[in-house]
């Protein structure tokens, strides 16, 4: 929150909602990825396995550095 302060981050409404966008985005990558989860547990779901492959691999690209509003 201190670099949001700093940098001003919050001034500038179109920026703002493209950031609140993301944070949705994860959000629900993040639910999608613990309800596949939650079909895993006993190891014997395969495309459940996948899933959660798929998203996280999903969430790794959104944080990368050259990631737009990583």
């Amino acid at each position: 929150m201190e670099t949001v302060r700093r940098l001003k981050l919050n001034e500038h409404e179109a920026l703002t909602e493209e950031r609140r966008k993301i944070w949705a985005k994860v959000s629900d990558l993040i639910g999608q990825y613990t309800h596949a989860k939650s079909h895993c547990t006993d190891g014997g779901n395969p495309a459940a396995k996948q899933r959660m492959r798929d998203l996280a691999c999903q969430m790794r690209q959104s944080v990368r550095p050259t990631e737009e509003l990583s």
